[in-house]
């Protein structure tokens, strides 16, 4: 942390979930003058502690499932290994991909509107490279929790973004899709730079804004920070379930939320019951978060798994 002041921290807290955020707004949460606020975002920057912005987009809005595929491979080369990357980077039906060390060696996201149509997107994976996949599990997220950074501050605000499976769909016409181009490749963006992008008045832009955060397509947005460089380490754990007693499972999750190393919870079909993201700075405090959790819910976890995130293999935000 000796990279980042206080200031630093609470500038990163603020741009979190809502990184359009002017300086001046920002100014005013951390009681800084305008230029020191654009200053620092720019220094973050430039050490590339900021590594970009990215956009809450709720893709199950748009009329997708929130499909996930995750792999152990085996018998493969890193020229084969390779392939299989530069397969996912290029299939437009593929979302994310994640490389992990642990259970499975990589997980990624398929834009799919049906389970039909997951499943033959999958098929075709798995026929091309079934001899390298040791073994492999899909799931389907039904509830996606986004938690602040607040790792950062080590601050216990609850404040949450929520992605839900929903069967309330939205048609987007041209320029509703261009405004979240736009988005997903500068979330910063300007509502007059996108104007001038497409050609369109400014108040037009910003109707078309309000709209799509009134109908829960654009749900926030917020910065990629390098954590390695911060000495932080991420994990994605699995948790099975034994005891599915609806109120214990409620405060087994707002245990869980509470906790500031908490980064994601995702709740799915499939592969486990329960995922949970968190950001720590040693084994030892993976080892104390989970200690933690069977001390308090002895009756509830039934077992899990921890995989540590290495490596990003692909990141996209839109399906279209």
């Amino acid at each position: 942390m000796g990279l980042l002041d206080v200031k630093d921290r609470k500038i990163l807290y603020e741009l979190d979930f809502n990184s359009r955020k002017t300086y001046s707004e920002i100014a005013k949460k951390v009681r800084m003058s305008k230029r020191g606020v654009e200053y620092k975002i720019q220094n973050l920057e430039k050490k590339q502690i900021i590594l970009g912005y990215a956009p809450i987009i709720n893709i199950s809005k748009l009329g997708y499932l929130y499909c996930r595929i995750f792999v152990k491979f085996h018998n493969i080369t890193k020229i084969k290994l390779k392939e299989i990357e530069n397969y996912i980077i290029t299939n437009k039906k593929i979302g994310w991909s994640i490389k992990y060390y642990g259970k499975y060696d990589n997980g990624f996201t398929i834009w799919a509107k049906n389970i039909t149509e997951f499943k033959s997107i999958a098929n075709e994976f798995y026929s091309r490279f079934s001899r390298y996949i040791k073994e492999r599990t899909e799931s389907i997220a039904t509830n996606v929790f986004f938690y602040k950074n607040r790792y950062l501050l080590k601050n216990d605000c609850m404040d949450y973004l929520e992605l839900i499976e929903t069967e309330e769909k939205k048609n987007l016409d041209n320029l509703d899709k261009n405004i979240l181009i736009a988005l997903s490749k500068n979330p910063r963006i300007s509502q007059i730079d996108i104007s001038r992008i497409l050609k369109v008045s400014v108040k037009t832009v910003s109707s078309r804004f309000k709209k799509l955060i009134k109908e829960n397509i654009l749900l926030g947005t917020r910065p990629t920070i390098n954590h390695e460089l911060l000495g932080y380490t991420y994990y994605k754990i699995f948790m099975n379930l034994v005891n599915f007693d609806t109120q214990i499972i409620k405060k087994f999750e707002s245990y869980i939320a509470s906790n500031h190393r908490t980064i994601y919870i995702i709740k799915a079909m499939g592969t486990c019951d329960l995922d949970i993201e968190i950001m720590v700075e040693s084994n030892k405090e993976l080892v104390n978060f989970i200690e933690d959790l069977q001390n308090k819910f002895p009756t509830l976890i039934k077992d899990y798994q921890t995989m540590l995130l290495t490596n990003t293999v692909k990141i996209t935000y839109l399906p279209f």
